[in-house]
C-alpha cells in the first residue's frame, strides 16, 4: 500500500542517517551495552557508538545541582569532540523500578505509590529541564530519545524486615526486589510518565 511504501521509505532514510552519524547512549548501566552493538558481521568494534555512564543514578535520587551542571557539561564536550552529528539515546529508571521503588514503599519513606510516582516524575522534571531541553539547541546534536522501561525477568525479593533488607542490600548494591507483578505495573506507570513527559516536548520513546 502507498502507506507501507512510505514508512518503507522513512525506514531506509533513517538507517542510512544513523550509518552517517553517531549514536551516544547516555545514562545508567545499559548504556556500556548497548555501546557494543555491532551492525554487521564484518565490524569489529562499533564505529559509530558511544557511551557515557554516569553511574548507579536514580531517577528518584536525580540528582544534585553539582551532578547536573557536570553531566551538561560533560555531554557538551562529548558532542563536541564527534566529527559527525550526534543523536542521543537516554536510558533512566530501571533501578528505580528493579529495586528503589520497594525500598521507599517498605521503609514508608513515601506514604503510597501516589507519592512515589510524584517523586519519580520530580525526578524527571529535573532530567528533562536541566539538560534534555537545554541540549535540544545544540547544532551537533540531531535528535533525542529515551528507552522505555522494561520489567526484569528476576525474581525479586521481598524482604519483610528492615535488617533483612540490609542484609540483601550488603550482597548487591541494587538488588531486585519486589514480585514481577508489582513491578510490571510499576514499569507501566514509569513509562506512561515517561511517554507523557517525552509528548510535551516532543520527542521519541
Amino acid at each position: 500500500s502507498k502507506n507501507n511504501r512510505k514508512k518503507n521509505k522513512q525506514y531506509h532514510l533513517f538507517k542510512n542517517d544513523l550509518k552517517n552519524n553517531n549514536i551516544i547512549f547516555f545514562g545508567d548501566s545499559h548504556v556500556e551495552f548497548l555501546s557494543r552493538v555491532i551492525k554487521s558481521k564484518i565490524e569489529i568494534v562499533p564505529n559509530n557508538h558511544f557511551a557515557y555512564w554516569i553511574g548507579p543514578k536514580t531517577v528518584v535520587g536525580l540528582l544534585s545541582k553539582v551532578d547536573i551542571e557536570s553531566i551538561y557539561k560533560n555531554l557538551i564536550k562529548m558532542l563536541f569532540q564527534k566529527k559527525k552529528k550526534n543523536y542521543l539515546v537516554m536510558s533512566f529508571g530501571g533501578i528505580d523500578v528493579r529495586c528503589i521503588f520497594y525500598e521507599l514503599l517498605f521503609r514508608n519513606i513515601v506514604k503510597n505509590e501516589k507519592e512515589l510516582f510524584e517523586l519519580f516524575d520530580s525526578g524527571l522534571d529535573i532530567l528533562f529541564n536541566n539538560i534534555v531541553k537545554k541540549l535540544r539547541k545544540n547544532k551537533k546534536l540531531i535528535g533525542i530519545g529515551i528507552l522505555a522501561l522494561v520489567n526484569s525477568s528476576l525474581k525479586g525479593k521481598e524482604p519483610n524486615t528492615i535488617k533483612k533488607l540490609i542484609n540483601e542490600k550488603s550482597k548487591e548494591l541494587f538488588p531486585t526486589f519486589g514480585s514481577k507483578l508489582k513491578r510490571l505495573r510499576w514499569t507501566k506507570k514509569a513509562n506512561y510518565l515517561l511517554k507523557k513527559k517525552l509528548k510535551n516536548i516532543k520527542l521519541i520513546l
